[in-house]
């Protein structure tokens, strides 16, 4: 295969970006609010089911993870910037708090914190078992 000088072969040119109107997918860095893996493996079985209960026509593939969605709404709840502001390596602003907004509407929080914590191997059973 025939490369340009100064690129290097399987990896595109620079220019590709801004031709094809998209970024490539360089993974970004984490901010301290993301989900760790042992979180994100309690909670993503639940957000997929979700998604898969709405899929819709099927038309259009899905654009963005669910765990970078739940990484944006975490960052807005912890920094308390409005969504607007969200730093541009996350998903669209109007995307995020659509999820947030739909994921508000059907589940409730304190069912979800219920499945989270028996999903938990860690969850100690005093903490799951005290009163409220």
């Amino acid at each position: 295969m025939d490369t340009a000088p100064g690129l290097t072969p399987g990896i595109p040119p620079p220019w590709t970006v801004i031709w094809y109107g998209r970024r490539m997918s360089i993974p970004r860095r984490p901010y301290r609010t993301d989900l760790s893996d042992a979180r994100w493996a309690l909670i993503e079985p639940m957000l997929t089911a979700w998604r898969a209960d709405r899929v819709g026509l099927g038309i259009s593939p899905i654009q963005h993870e669910l765990r970078e969605i739940m990484n944006a709404i975490l960052y807005v709840n912890r920094t308390g910037i409005a969504w607007e502001y969200l730093p541009h390596d996350f998903p669209p602003y109007k995307t995020v708090h659509g999820y947030f907004a739909l994921w508000e509407k059907d589940v409730s929080p304190r069912r979800f914190m219920t499945r989270c914590a028996a999903r938990s191997a860690r969850w100690p059973a005093a903490r799951r078992n005290r009163p409220r």
